[in-house]
């Protein structure tokens, strides 16, 4: 869930005009359907009593744009008949490919244009026949009936006069702003409407304490919608002037560049890695993997922060987490839900001596929340800057939980920090909150992170090299290069490339940019190590990376598959 935030780091990306590409790839169809998937709500919804807003799928949502929708409706002739195949944009109007919405097999064609495009400019269409003749014709895009003469490619003498219809109606697109508003909205007013109702039907039978109950029922609902619209309202920095479909050019940009990367090889020197048998002490803290996993069981329960040992519900989730891990239930020391303000943990005993702190990754609307929380703030301890969305969720952790921990773990000598995505980089912070403040001094610590989200905002420094904090990184994963500086230099590739004659130099001039405005293109970076992990035919290999080689996303087919904590686990199980 994590990773479609970082194209919502890249706000204010200016687009194109309203364009349809051509056939998109399964990957722009996957970002289109993300992003329609996240704005999709029960519009269509209908109120009674108190409500103060109707909203019916008969409101219209939608605002003018200066396109029209054209549609060229051709005729069909006795010489049309015999032809095998639909109408093709022919190459003489290859400028009408991102313009072009639609051809039916019924000849009927739609595009999208704007008023100086209709009155100077035509289009030509061309078709097949079964025995592989080509004829082509070109249409105007003027509104009434016309002819147009049918040629043949191979054969200069050949005329036939097809007929056609140009229709134009106005375009129109998405309010997303209004239907924001109106969500909102019909929301509330629903919400108390159903809580006036069944205030009424029960108020004589309602006690003191159910009432309490309803209340914090009534706040974890408004917690979750207003964590809902606080994504919505992340989207709709990217998404509110355009329409959906105009992020494709946006991406298509970035795949460009993302082969650009391929180029420069930066992970691909196989010499470099080793396998297990090489570098064992390190492949051996991925037995931490299923740990990682394991916290991703503790969801949020019936109020944020609950103690899982406490009721029955809360005992099954922990029965899973054993039988997950294949430890004894007693091993399962602490169960933490996550909330609003509040992110899950586990604290599991791995051994006679040693203990395992397991953040949760993210899953619920509320870390999603966080998540995009991507603006920079002062850390805890140190002199430096990192995420927001991490450091709030750190400091409830530190200052509600750890006292908690601490009289737990004070019983063990090892205590090993660790999570994947949101929680991997909450492992990092509370590793070195932990060692910076000189907390659990008499216990050896450790942090082993997978696929976490970049965390400081300098190298160097008391962990630069630390080796007790390990991160891992498989193949093309991309969180572990999202911040908010490397979505800014993205958005600064992407402007730069149009105006970049020789795109090899694009890279080199973007950061020669980012050096020169370091302050505002302020990337985060990785503490301690950082393994980069391929599968090699089947043989999983590492080695040793630079923080520097994980401030820039680069965004290719796998990113987002590479991101699973599942590649991990059959990492273990295989080794």
């Amino acid at each position: 869930m994590f990773t479609f935030g970082i194209f919502l780091l890249i706000n204010q990306v200016k687009s194109a005009e309203y364009e349809l590409p051509d056939e998109p790839t399964s990957i722009e169809h996957g970002f289109i359907n993300l992003l329609s998937a996240v704005n999709k709500f029960p519009w269509e919804i209908h109120y009674d009593g108190d409500a103060d807003m109707i909203c019916s799928d008969e409101v219209d949502h939608s605002v003018s744009s200066d396109r029209s929708l054209i549609t060229i409706t051709i005729k069909r002739c006795n010489v049309i008949q015999t032809i095998m195949s639909q109408w093709t944009l022919s190459e003489e109007s290859d400028s009408f490919s991102r313009k072009l919405i639609d051809i039916t097999k019924q000849g009927i064609v739609t595009l999208s244009l704007k008023p100086d495009e209709i009155a100077r400019e035509a289009i030509t269409l061309e078709l097949q026949s079964c025995c592989s003749t080509m004829y082509y014709a070109t249409f105007q895009f003027t509104s009434g009936i016309h002819s147009a003469d049918l040629l043949k490619r191979d054969d200069p003498k050949y005329k036939s006069t097809i007929q056609y219809i140009v229709t134009s109606t106005p375009r129109k697109i998405p309010n997303v702003r209004l239907m924001n508003q109106i969500a909102v909205k019909a929301t509330s007013s629903h919400n108390k409407a159903i809580a006036l109702n069944f205030g009424r039907r029960h108020k004589h039978t309602i006690s003191t304490y159910t009432e309490t109950e309803l209340a914090e029922l009534e706040d974890v609902k408004q917690g979750i919608l207003t964590n809902y619209f606080g994504i919505r309202r992340n989207i709709l920095e990217i998404v509110d002037r355009y329409t959906l479909l105009s992020l494709v050019p946006f991406i298509k940009t970035v795949k460009q560049i993302s082969t650009i990367y391929k180029e420069e090889q930066l992970f691909n020197n196989l010499t470099e890695y080793k396998g297990c048998e090489e570098m064992p002490e390190i492949f051996k803290t991925l037995e931490m993997a299923p740990f990682a996993k394991a916290a991703y069981f503790v969801q949020k329960h019936q109020s944020e922060n609950t103690d899982l040992s406490l009721d029955h519900e809360g005992r099954t989730i922990i029965c899973t987490i054993r039988d997950f891990l294949n430890i004894d239930q007693q091993s399962v020391l602490i169960a933490r839900t996550s909330g609003d303000k509040h992110i899950g943990f586990i604290l599991v005993k791995k051994s006679p001596d040693t203990v395992v702190l397991s953040f949760k990754g993210t899953g619920k609307m509320d870390e999603i929340a966080n998540d995009l929380n991507y603006h920079y703030s002062k850390a805890l301890f140190g002199d430096f800057v990192t995420h927001k969305g991490f450091n709030d969720y750190l400091r409830v952790w530190y200052s509600t939980r750890f006292a908690e921990i601490e009289d737990v773990v004070k019983n063990y000598k090892n205590l090993i920090i660790t999570g994947h995505s949101l929680g991997g980089s909450l492992a990092q912070l509370s590793y070195m909150l932990i060692k910076t403040k000189g907390l659990l001094s008499d216990i050896n610590v450790s942090c082993v992170a997978f696929s976490p989200a970049p965390t400081i905002s300098y190298i160097g420094g008391a962990f630069s090299n630390d080796d007790k904090m390990i991160s891992w990184v498989y193949e093309n994963d991309v969180v572990p290069q999202a911040s908010r500086g490397s979505a800014i230099f993205l958005k600064l590739c992407v402007d730069m490339f149009s105006r970049t004659e020789n795109a090899s130099t694009l890279l080199l001039k973007c950061r020669n940019i980012r050096y020169k405005c370091y302050a505002e293109i302020e990337p985060l970076y990785h503490p301690g190590q950082v393994f980069h992990m391929i599968d090699n035919d089947g043989v999983f290999k590492a080695k040793s990376i630079q923080p520097e080689e994980l401030i820039e996303i680069k965004l290719l087919p796998s990113s987002i598959r590479d991101h699973k904590i599942g590649n991990f686990l059959s990492t273990t199980t295989r080794l």
